[in-house]
């Protein structure tokens, strides 16, 4: 898998879908792709987050640890559906 680039984005409230996620990372990785990972961000109030335990810390946590995507991201993705549904 050489010069292939991974971009992973995903959504995760209390780790269990980042756990997925750097399963990913880490299969694409050992098969020599270059990943990034970015988390998106919550579209909700801290009041509505503290009503689940952790949900707030956690996304402290992730939020840190992971870049939000980028518009230049998201550009990137439609490129490369575009390609794909003019192969089809």
């Amino acid at each position: 898998m050489s010069n292939v680039n991974v971009l992973i984005v995903f959504y995760s409230r209390n780790g269990s879908t980042e756990a997925l996620a750097n399963s990913i990372r880490e299969g694409a990785q050992s098969e020599g792709a270059e990943v990034r990972m970015c988390r998106v961000r919550e579209l909700v109030s801290d009041e509505v987050m503290a009503k689940a335990a952790g949900w707030r810390e956690n996304a402290q946590r992730m939020n840190a640890q992971y870049p939000a995507p980028s518009e230049a991201d998201g550009q990137m993705q439609l490129c490369l559906a575009h390609l794909h549904a003019s192969e089809m």
